[in-house]
């Protein structure tokens, strides 16, 4: 009777169709705010005013930080959660090849955000602001490896199973850095070029401040689309194949949205820009998902898995959720609500 009433973990608890809908719902909401995060950062160090630090527009940026450090977070959760209990075989088994760099990453991120939170505490002009900011940024980047390297893993169990074979220690990356490494240079370039666009926006009454983010999107889409060429093109020869015809336009379509975006801004048509960044961002999520059961196929059927609903559990996810958007609506609110540094007067 015991063994009887255990949970079978053998089933999920909701067709994978629901998963995985739901894991590209969070995986976007995570993802705008990592960019914005990331290309807000990296603007500001591209700033060229020598007195960056303290000019209001940077002050306000640097406040904004940690709230989108916190969003970052908290939205990153669930689609980790949804990976996990859809392709829970393979990425544990890649998670525990690469255990001690996977285990580094939570202590990464509070460094990072103890970094931005010390950033924006400076006082104004204080040069060191940037320096934190340097420290906050490579622990990101770190982390965004470390995620590249696993999930890409992920998706070769033959490559996973014989480093593992080689050696259990966890010390071991994805050596196949040609397949992963423009990948992940083509995600991260494209989160900056779309943060880069968020920051212009923000600050787009401060000179400095506009023409560096107009600098760093413009470098950060070249960067991916070179980046996304060379993988389509040279350096994953198994891309295509486990794209597929309609994967691969969607690929091609995410890779050329950001060239699309770039030049509308450079002709002054700042939402529809922004939209098509979104939108870029919406179909290399799409073409990544497609990717991973295309590279799967015939070692992992996430859809294999018998279903056990669980309502009151999805019933708790859908409140969480909404909870967790009002409440970074409310933040995000009160920020943008609050008096600026630059206000004089009443």
């Amino acid at each position: 009777m015991t063994l009887a009433a255990l949970p079978d973990t053998d089933a999920v608890p909701g067709p994978f169709w629901l998963l995985s809908a739901l894991h590209l719902l969070t995986f976007v909401l995570h993802l705008l705010a990592m960019s914005a995060l990331v290309g807000t950062t990296s603007v500001l160090l591209a700033v060229r005013a020598p007195d960056r630090w303290a000019r209001p527009a940077v002050r306000r940026l640097l406040a904004l930080l940690p709230t989108l450090m916190a969003a970052t977070v908290t939205l990153g959760v669930a689609p980790l959660l949804f990976l996990q209990l859809s392709y829970g075989r393979v990425a544990y088994a890649a998670a525990i090849t690469s255990a001690v760099p996977w285990i580094l990453v939570p202590f990464l991120a509070m460094a990072a955000y103890g970094a931005l939170y010390a950033a924006s505490r400076r006082p104004a002009g204080d040069a060191r602001a940037g320096a934190w900011l340097r420290v906050a940024l490579g622990g990101l980047v770190l982390v965004s490896l470390v995620y590249a390297s696993t999930f890409a893993l992920a998706e070769r169990p033959d490559a996973y199973a014989r480093l593992y074979r080689a050696t259990a220690s966890g010390l071991v990356l994805n050596p196949d850095v040609a397949t992963w490494g423009p990948r992940w240079l083509q995600a991260f370039a494209s989160a900056v070029a779309l943060g880069a666009f968020v920051a212009a926006r923000v600050a787009r009454a401060d000179d400095a401040v506009a023409a560096a983010a107009r600098r760093t999107l413009l470098g950060a889409v070249a960067v991916a689309a070179v980046a996304a060429l060379l993988r389509v093109g040279v350096l994953d020869p198994s891309l295509r194949a486990a794209l597929g015809g309609a994967g691969l336009g969607v690929f091609v379509a995410g890779a050329l949205a950001p060239l699309a975006a770039a030049a509308l801004l450079r002709r002054g048509a700042a939402v529809a820009a922004g939209a098509l960044l979104v939108v870029g961002l919406v179909l290399s999520v799409v073409a990544r998902h497609l990717a991973r059961l295309g590279a799967l196929s015939g070692a992992f059927d996430p859809a294999a898995p018998a279903v056990r609903p669980q309502h009151d559990v999805f019933a708790i996810f859908v409140v969480c959720l909404l909870v967790a958007a009002g409440v970074i609506a409310w933040m995000l609110r009160l920020w943008s609500r609050a008096e600026r540094p630059d206000r004089v007067g009443p």
